[in-house]
């Protein structure tokens, strides 16, 4: 269990550090897609280790609520960077017609 929330959690950071090098809108998108559902993923593995745990930490609970926190950050990123077209860490021009 440990291994794999060692694995989900690093995976957040590391495809957010992809992103600013992505090849295209679509892989910068993605990237932060699947940061997202690592996110999803660690949220659920520290919710689980908390419930099977024979004595619950203050840590435990506030790696729960800051994981929940990071979710709710790249999830409203996800939404603003589909909806304004940002393109590898750039805006893109629009037509301000």
């Amino acid at each position: 269990m440990r291994d794999q929330l060692m694995a989900s959690s690093s995976s957040i950071g590391a495809n957010l550090a992809e992103a600013g090098s992505a090849q295209s809108r679509a892989d910068f998108v993605s990237k932060f897609e699947i940061a997202l559902k690592e996110a999803r993923e660690t949220g659920f593995r520290l919710a689980l280790l908390q419930r099977i745990s024979p004595i619950r930490t203050e840590l435990q609970t506030w790696l729960i609520q800051e994981c929940y926190e990071l979710t709710a950050i790249l999830v409203s990123s996800v939404i603003t960077i589909k909806a304004n077209g940002i393109r590898t860490g750039k805006l893109e021009m629009r037509d301000q017609k």
